[in-house]
């Protein structure tokens, strides 16, 4: 699988909270998703959960990204449409929408992604923030942190600056993508 620079950098990154910004079309969703189907690879039968803005994005962006990857990484599975998941046989990937925070509930991850953080106002995100937060509690088999990372069109000074550039931490790592990286 031919990855561009930024994208290989974010995947194969380890730190707790990994962000990857860039303009349209310099692939951030899809490095989004390689990450995501890689930690359900390492760490099988804990689940890991994605999230985007609506579940109409869900349906337009995440599912067919899934499905085309794990087809083509020969993994099997079954889309669960009504529940929004995916279910292989090294567990769940689990799709959700961010529209109304109250429902992040009732599910447990080892690992988690938002994609389109930026789309949402920042209070909302906040809101969100806390919410996926509290699903990341499953321990993870060789002991390492459960993450959350970030991919996501930067729409100005919004949530991400806030978390990786107003407040930095050593254990978070923001990379930016530019759309002219991406010769597609």
């Amino acid at each position: 699988m031919e990855l561009l620079e930024h994208q290989a950098e974010f995947i194969q990154s380890e730190f707790i909270h990994t962000g990857l910004v860039g303009g349209f079309r310099s692939g951030k969703s899809q490095a989004g998703v390689i990450k995501t189907i890689l930690k359900k690879l390492k760490y099988p039968g804990v689940d890991v959960a994605y999230y985007l803005p609506t579940y109409g994005l869900i349906k337009d962006i995440a599912c067919p990204k899934f499905s085309a990857l794990l087809t083509q990484m020969g993994i099997e599975y079954a889309l669960n449409k009504t529940d929004h998941e995916y279910v292989t046989s090294f567990g769940r990937i689990i799709l959700r929408s961010m529209d109304n925070p109250e429902t992040i509930i009732g599910y447990e991850v080892g690992y988690s992604l938002i994609d389109e953080a930026d789309v949402l106002p920042n209070k909302h995100m906040d809101d969100v923030f806390i919410k996926v937060v509290a699903r990341l509690s499953v321990p993870l088999p060789n002991g390492d942190p459960n993450c959350l990372d970030f991919v996501s069109t930067p729409e100005g000074f919004k949530f991400l600056y806030n978390f990786f550039v107003k407040k930095p931490h050593p254990n978070k790592k923001l990379i930016r993508a530019k759309t002219k990286n991406n010769p597609l």
